[in-house]
């Protein structure tokens, strides 16, 4: 049993860090936001960051990026089990 949970707790974090190189590494054709809502999106997870204050005004200034990363990363080790 314990083997099983350790190999799906490390395929998550796996997963996790995926999404985070998807959502850092921001093609020529897009930007930071258009790009990070893709990317939630595509996990079916916009509603819920919407409802937690992602996609904001405050996403559109390019300073925040780096804090708006963050925040992401904790939105998806919330919500990703």
């Amino acid at each position: 049993m314990t083997r099983i949970s350790e190999k799906v707790n490390r395929d998550r974090l796996n997963f996790i860090r995926h999404i985070l190189s998807r959502i850092r590494n921001i093609p020529d054709y897009s930007n930071f936001y258009s790009n990070a809502f893709c990317v939630i999106a595509d996990l079916g997870l916009q509603q819920i960051a919407r409802e937690e204050g992602f996609f904001t005004e405050e996403w559109y200034n390019s300073k925040n990026q780096n804090k708006l990363q963050k925040d992401l990363e904790v939105f998806l080790f919330k919500h990703i089990k």
